[in-house]
This record gives structure tokens, C-alpha cells and sequence, in this order.
């Protein structure tokens, strides 16, 4: 799902409905602390993180058997997109997946962060993703008090993604910089190395999700037949 999203959005149930109606078991991934949950320790999600990810596929599949009688499917929304194609890329053929679809991800950190700071995307898009990453922030408030890389005080001031994940992500996983954060969480950096076979959709439109990083991923995986690239000249982000 995207940013401070969850199970709960009307395009992951759409999915979902999908997926069962094609005779499918479906499992729904919420990030930490998203989708209805609380965090239980100061870490939250990032885009760069991909070790949840990597339990939840290794608990369904103990769950569901091994791989010659069940396969696994996984599909990621915008900031999930990211993240399973990281994950795809880090683990090359030790995957444990199938096949997977990426919707609306960004590949180029960087790129994704100077899009959004253009004047019309600081305004419509930026402030409000920042709005609610401190809306969701604030909701787990008491499980960073008393803790001395976190001010509260700047968090809640953030204007943008970017000031809020200087402020927290940063901090919390060790980063020198915004910078640093961002080009360990773009997924463009691995996905040929991705060994699963992954398709990748994006539209050229999308106000939030680069497609000028997307464009690069292309260009790399001309010689992995595994990865194959859409990308649309409209339809915007997750619509």
C-alpha cells in the first residue's frame, strides 16, 4: 500500500476482490503502525526497509506449504511497489515469490523528492503526504517519548516529506542524510538484479512517482528478460 496507507484502501480491496474471484488466497501486508495497527517499538516503516517484507513472505509460506505445491504472488502500491521491488532486487533468486506486479513505484528516490519540491507539487501534493505523515506520527506519539534523536516539536513543523523524513527516518535508522536515506531506498539501484519475474507499471503523468526514474530502469533492463517496464502516458498515481 502507499504511504500511510493499509489494508483499508479501496484499491487494495479492489485487488483483493480480484485476486479471489481468480481462485487466489489472499494475504494483505500493512506496514508497521498502518492499516489500524500500533507501533510496538520506535521503528516505523521506510521506504527503504525491506526485512518486513521479507518475514511476511517466509510466514506465508510456512503457512502455505512448499513452494511445488503453492505459489506466491505479491503486488505493491506506490511506497509497497518500492519496497517489493527492492526486496526483489536484494534477494535475486532466493525471492520465495513467483511473480509480482509493481503499480505506481518509485524507482529514483532522488527524482521522486525534486518532483515534489516544484512549486504546484509542494503545494497539492507534498504538504498534504507531510499532513499526514504527521497525523500518523502523532497517533504513536507515546512510544518515542523520552527517546533524544526525536523532536517532536520538529516533526510537527515538517512542511514536507522531506523535512519529516530528516526529522525521523533519518535519524531513527541511522542516516547521515536525507540524501544517504534516499539512495539506499531507491529500488532502480537493484532491480536488475531482480530474478523474479516482475512487471512494472507506471504512468508518465504521475504526479508523485518519477517517471524520469523509471525511464533509467528501462534502459538497465533491457537484458533481464525477467523485468518488463509499462509505462502509460496517462493515468496518474494509484487512480
Amino acid at each position: 500500500h502507499g504511504l500511510t496507507g493499509g489494508s483499508h484502501e479501496a484499491y487494495v480491496h479492489w485487488m483483493c476482490f480480484a485476486a479471489a474471484r481468480a481462485g487466489m488466497r489472499v494475504v494483505v501486508m500493512n506496514a508497521r503502525g498502518c492499516g489500524g495497527t500500533q507501533l510496538h517499538t520506535p521503528k516505523t516503516f521506510s521506504a527503504a526497509q525491506t526485512d518486513d517484507l521479507r518475514a511476511t513472505v517466509r510466514h506465508v509460506r510456512a503457512r502455505v506449504g512448499d513452494a511445488a505445491s503453492t505459489d506466491i504472488f505479491t503486488v505493491g502500491f506506490s511506497l509497497g511497489a518500492g519496497i517489493m521491488a527492492k526486496y526483489l532486487g536484494e534477494e535475486g533468486y532466493r525471492s520465495g515469490v513467483a511473480g509480482a506486479v509493481s503499480l505506481c513505484g518509485s524507482y529514483d528516490m532522488h527524482k521522486t523528492s525534486e518532483r515534489m519540491e516544484t512549486p504546484l507539487h509542494r503545494v497539492v501534493y507534498n504538504a498534504t503526504l507531510a499532513g499526514n505523515l504527521k497525523r500518523w506520527v502523532g497517533g504513536q506519539a507515546h512510544i518515542f517519548d523520552g527517546l533524544p534523536w526525536i523532536d517532536m516539536a520538529k516533526v510537527k513543523s515538517a512542511k514536507t516529506v522531506r523535512d519529516f523524513d530528516r526529522e525521523t527516518i533519518v535519524k531513527m535508522f541511522g542516516y547521515t542524510t536525507v540524501e544517504e536515506y534516499y539512495e539506499d531506498a531507491s529500488a532502480g539501484r537493484v532491480v536488475a538484479d531482480v530474478r523474479t519475474p516482475l512487471l512494472i507499471l507506471n504512468a508518465a503523468d504521475d504526479p508523485i512517482a518519477s517517471a524520469e526514474g523509471l525511464r533509467e530502469v528501462q534502459d538497465e533492463c533491457k537484458h533481464n528478460p525477467e523485468v518488463v517496464v509499462g509505462l502509460t502516458e496517462e493515468g496518474g498515481h494509484v487512480a
